[in-house]
C-alpha cells in the first residue's frame, strides 16, 4: 500500500514538475517574443530617424518655423511702409490744397510702375496671388528674391497714395518669395520647395489680417489646392508662428469690430437669398475689373502714361468720394457698424469695382482681397437696410448682412468658402455667425461657380494661356489604387524551406524578393535574393528560410494610392512590398514593385495627355501589356 502510495506520489511530483516547466517554458517563449518585438520596433524607430525622409521632414518643419518668422516681419514691414507712405502723400493737400487729392494715386502709381518696370514686373498689378499660384502649380516653386523688397515699395507707394487696391496680394508675394529664397539656400527638391512657398503665402496672410486659420486655409485651399495632410502641419506651423510675431511686435487687435449681432433661425433664409445675390454680383466684380483692364490695355498710350491716366481718374473720384480710396478698411468699418444709408453703400460699392479696375488695370501693385471684401460689405449692407425698411419684423439686425455680403464675396470672387467663412470670423474675433457665414458663402460659391469658372485669380492667368488647375498640378499617382496595379500572381516561399531550396526558386522564378507565407496561408515574413546568397556564402546551406528571413514588414492595402507606397519604397530603401488585406494583415493579397510602379507612372502620363476617367485605365494597362509582349 505505502509502495502505491509513493508511486502515486511521484507519479504527482513529476506531473508538477512537468507543468512547471511547461509554463516556465511558455513564459520563456513570450518572453522571447515580446523582446523580439520591442527590439524589431526599436530598430523600426532607429531606421525612421536614420532616413533621408525624416532629416528631410524635420528640416522642412524647422524652415516652415523660419518662414513663419519672415511672414510675419514681412506683414509689418508692409504695414508700416504704407502707413509711412500715406501720411507722406497726405502732407500734400494739406499744404498745397485738397484738389492735389487728384494727382496723388497718378504720382504713386507712376512711381511704382518705374519701379516695377524696371526691377520686377510680376510685382505690378494684382498678380501677387496668381504668381504665386503658378510657381507652385506649374513652377518649380522658385520666385525671384528681388520680388519681396520691390512688391512692398511699389504697393506702399500704390496704396500709400490713395490707389484702391488691397494688401492681401502683396503680401502673399512679399512672404512666398522670402520662403522661396530660404528653400533655394537650403537647397530643397521642387516638391518641398513649393510647399515652403504656400507655407509663405499662408504666413504673410495670417500675419497681414491676424488670422491664423484663416491664412492657412487660404495658402491650402487656393493656392495649394488642396488638403493632404504633409501639407496641412507645415502650412499650419508657419501660419501660427507669423501670427504670434505679429501680434508680439503690434498687438493683438481684430481687423473689424462690429456691434454684437443676433439673429433668429428664420434669417438664415434671407442668408441663403443674399448669397445668391451676392454670387451674381461676384460674376459683375471679376467681369467688370477685367473689362477695365482690358479698355487700359488697349489705349494707344505710352506703358508709362496709363498708370498717370488711371491714377489721375481715381483721384478724381476720391476727390469726391473719398470712400473707395485706398485700402477702404475703415469704410468696412463703417458698413459694419450700419453708420451708412443704403443709398451710398450701393454707389461706394459700384465705384469700388472701378476704381480698382484703373488702380490695378492700369500698373499700380496691389489685391484684391480686401476690395472683394468691401465691395460685398456695401452691397450686403445694402440688402439688409432694404429688406428691414420692407419688413422691419423678418430682421433682428441689419448690419449681420453686411458681414455675410464681405464674406461670400470673398467666397464666391476668390473660389474659397472655407477661408471665407473662418477668416470673417478670426478678423472679428467673433464665431457666433458661422451658421449664417456658412448658409451665405456656400450658396455664393455655388451660384458664382455655375456661371464662372475661374476665380478672379486664375481668370488672368487663364487668358494668358496659363492652366493652373489642381488636375494639371498633382501627381497622377496620388489617384490609382494599389488594387490596381499590384501582381496578385505572387511566387512565395515556405519559412520550413531550406536555403538551397529558395535558391533553385530565385534561379528559376528570377525575381529579387520573396513573402514568406506559412502552410496556413499566413504572411510571416520577407526574403530577399541577397539574403539567400548571404547564407548561402556562410555556409548556412542547411538554414531554414524562417531563420533568415525579415519580419519587420513594409505592407500596402489595395485601397491605398501608389503615390503612398513609392514614399515607404523610398524611406525603407526597397524594391517591392507585399500587399495585404487591411482587416486581417497576414492575408496577402499580392505584391507591388518598382515596374509595377514604372508601369504606373506610364499610365498616369497617358492619362493626363488624354484625360482618360478611371475605366480607361484597365484598357490602357492591358493595351500596355499586349504592346510589350509583341516587342518581346
Amino acid at each position: 500500500m505505502s509502495s502505491l502510495e509513493n508511486g502515486a506520489g511521484q507519479g504527482g511530483g513529476e506531473a508538477a514538475s512537468e507543468s512547471e516547466e511547461s509554463l516556465r517554458s511558455r513564459l520563456a517563449d513570450k518572453f522571447r517574443r515580446e523582446v523580439s518585438e520591442l527590439y524589431s520596433s526599436i530598430s523600426s524607430i532607429r531606421r525612421a530617424v536614420r532616413s533621408e525622409i525624416f532629416r528631410l521632414r524635420l528640416t522642412v518643419f524647422f524652415l516652415s518655423i523660419m518662414t513663419g518668422v519672415l511672414g510675419g516681419l514681412g506683414a509689418i514691414t508692409l504695414r508700416y511702409t504704407i502707413d509711412y507712405f500715406s501720411e507722406l502723400f497726405f502732407l500734400i493737400p494739406q499744404t498745397l490744397g485738397r484738389y492735389c487729392v487728384v494727382a496723388l494715386p497718378a504720382i504713386g502709381g507712376f512711381v511704382a510702375w518705374l519701379i516695377t518696370y524696371r526691377f520686377a514686373p510680376e510685382s505690378r498689378g494684382h498678380d501677387g496671388v496668381a504668381e504665386t499660384m503658378k510657381a507652385v502649380s506649374i513652377g518649380s516653386g522658385d520666385i525671384r528674391s528681388r520680388v519681396p523688397l520691390t512688391t512692398t515699395i511699389a504697393t506702399s507707394l500704390t496704396i500709400g497714395s490713395g490707389g484702391s487696391a488691397g494688401t492681401e496680394g502683396p503680401i502673399i508675394h512679399i512672404s512666398a518669395g522670402l520662403a522661396s529664397t530660404v528653400a533655394r539656400l537650403f537647397k530643397l527638391d521642387v516638391e518641398h520647395k513649393r510647399l515652403l512657398v504656400v507655407c509663405g503665402a499662408a504666413a504673410g496672410l495670417s500675419a497681414m489680417f491676424n488670422a491664423p486659420i484663416g491664412g492657412a486655409l487660404f495658402g491650402l485651399e487656393v493656392v495649394y489646392q488642396g488638403f493632404e495632410f504633409p501639407a496641412v502641419i507645415p502650412v499650419l506651423l508657419s501660419s501660427v508662428v507669423a501670427t504670434a510675431v505679429s501680434v508680439a511686435l503690434i498687438g493683438d487687435n481684430p481687423v473689424f469690430r462690429p456691434p454684437p449681432v443676433t439673429y433668429h433661425y428664420h434669417e438664415l433664409l434671407f442668408c441663403f437669398i443674399l448669397g445668391g445675390v451676392i454670387g451674381l454680383l461676384s460674376v459683375m466684380w471679376v467681369k467688370g475689373f477685367f473689362t477695365i483692364e482690358d479698355l487700359l490695355i488697349h489705349i494707344n498710350l505710352s506703358g508709362y502714361l496709363k498708370p498717370v491716366l488711371g491714377g489721375a481718374l481715381v483721384g478724381a473720384i476720391i476727390y469726391f468720394l473719398p470712400h473707395v480710396g485706398g485700402e477702404g478698411v475703415c469704410v468696412i468699418r463703417g458698413a459694419l457698424s450700419g453708420r451708412i444709408a443704403a443709398e451710398m453703400l450701393l454707389l461706394i460699392g459700384l465705384l469700388k469695382i472701378l476704381t480698382c479696375g484703373l488702380t490695378l488695370g492700369s500698373g499700380g501693385s496691389g489685391g484684391v482681397f480686401i476690395p472683394s471684401m468691401f465691395i460685398g460689405a456695401m452691397f450686403g449692407g445694402a440688402f439688409g437696410l432694404i429688406v428691414n425698411m420692407l419688413a422691419p419684423s423678418l430682421l433682428s439686425d441689419s448690419t449681420l448682412y453686411a458681414v455675410i455680403g464681405m464674406a461670400a464675396m470673398l467666397a464666391a470672387a476668390c473660389r474659397a468658402p472655407l477661408t471665407a467663412v473662418v477668416m470673417s470670423a478670426e478678423m472679428m474675433k467673433d464665431y457666433t455667425m458661422i451658421l449664417p457665414l456658412l448658409a451665405g458663402c456656400v450658396t455664393s460659391y455655388f451660384v458664382s461657380r455655375l456661371i464662372m469658372k475661374e476665380s478672379i485669380y486664375t481668370l488672368g492667368l487663364f487668358r494668358k494661356g496659363i492652366d493652373v488647375s489642381l488636375e494639371l498640378r498633382k501627381d497622377l499617382l496620388d489617384y490609382i489604387r494599389v488594387g490596381e496595379i499590384m501582381s496578385t500572381n505572387v511566387a512565395t516561399l515556405d519559412p520550413d524551406m531550406y536555403t538551397f531550396q529558395a535558391l533553385e526558386v530565385i534561379e528559376r522564378t528570377g525575381h529579387t524578393g520573396y513573402p514568406v507565407v506559412s502552410g496556413d496561408g499566413k504572411l510571416v515574413g520577407i526574403v530577399t535574393f541577397k539574403d539567400v546568397i548571404k547564407a548561402v556564402e556562410e555556409g548556412k546551406e542547411e538554414y531554414r528560410i524562417r531563420d533568415i528571413m525579415s519580419r519587420d514588414l513594409a505592407v500596402a492595402y489595395p485601397d491605398e494610392s501608389v503615390r503612398q507606397v513609392v514614399d515607404r519604397m523610398v524611406e525603407y530603401d526597397i524594391g517591392r512590398v507585399p500587399v495585404v488585406d487591411r482587416g486581417n494583415p497576414s492575408k496577402l493579397l499580392g505584391i507591388i514593385t518598382r515596374s509595377d510602379v514604372l508601369k504606373a507612372h506610364e499610365l498616369s502620363l497617358i492619362c493626363r495627355l488624354r484625360r482618360g476617367k478611371s475605366e480607361e485605365l484597365r484598357k490602357l494597362l492591358e493595351k500596355i501589356e499586349e504592346e510589350r509582349v509583341h516587342e518581346l
